[in-house]
């Protein structure tokens, strides 16, 4: 019996000796096919850059977006456009409300944006439309732009006693203050969308006591930058 042990024990010391030189064998072998694949890349090869988007930002509102009273390369969009260092398109429409940026839409589309700014709501509160309307109509666009994946920077004003156009532009005026920001608020969460709230706060204006002045449109852009890069860095996340 303690010949048979003996010969047991030995045998499984040799199997463990040839197991393990087979696998240094196997690394060995492994490491020198590495080693090879290694030289064969070429030196200072790197990884293709991702493909440039050339699609256009969309400015798209009412005659903020326009750029009222001044020059078209000294509206917002313009501005934006040097800022980002990507093509913007200004699609603007004063005295508009926000029925007919839904009309609009189509237009908006055939441009395929790869973001939209909306900017609507001051001529809405202009002409008197009811918040609940106002912001359904932006529910709307926002709406077909998320079936369209367009992703969208929503931008909002305030009028109000310290902030309205002279007349005849704004005849029956209603107040779009905090309760506007809390309507644009509720949009951007339920849509994932970025978010200016009150976007002419402490800027100059024109005569008319409403629309900015030169350094009040360049102010405006400014102020959408940061909205707008922190909305194209989730739409490039990896899903």
């Amino acid at each position: 019996m303690a010949g048979l042990r003996a010969r047991l024990l030995a045998a499984m010391v040799a199997g463990a000796l040839s197991g393990a030189a087979s696998a240094l064998t196997l690394n060995v072998e492994l490491s020198g096919t590495a080693a090879t694949a290694a030289r064969a890349l070429p030196v200072g090869r790197s990884l293709p850059a991702p493909p440039v988007d050339t699609r256009p930002v969309v400015a798209f509102g009412d005659s903020l977006t326009y750029g009222f009273g001044v020059t078209p390369d000294h509206s917002y969009p313009a501005v934006l456009q040097g800022l980002l260092g990507q093509p913007v398109i200004r699609l603007g429409f004063p005295g508009k409300g926000t029925a007919v940026g839904v009309a609009h839409l189509p237009d908006v589309l055939a441009l395929d944006p790869r973001l939209v700014v909306l900017a609507f709501g001051s001529v809405d509160a202009c002409l008197a439309v009811p918040m609940a309307t106002a912001a359904k109509n932006l529910d709307t666009i926002l709406t077909v732009l998320d079936a369209h994946h367009v992703p969208a920077v929503i931008v909002g004003t305030h009028l109000g006693p310290e902030r309205v156009p002279k007349q005849p532009a704004c005849p029956s005026w209603v107040p779009y203050l905090q309760d506007w920001d809390s309507a644009l608020t509720a949009l951007a969460a339920r849509h994932g969308s970025g978010l200016v709230l009150d976007v002419l706060r402490g800027l100059g204006s024109q005569p008319d006591g409403y629309h900015p002045d030169l350094a009040g449109y360049a102010a405006m852009a400014e102020r959408m930058v940061g909205a707008i890069r922190a909305v194209e860095t989730i739409e490039r996340l990896p899903l």
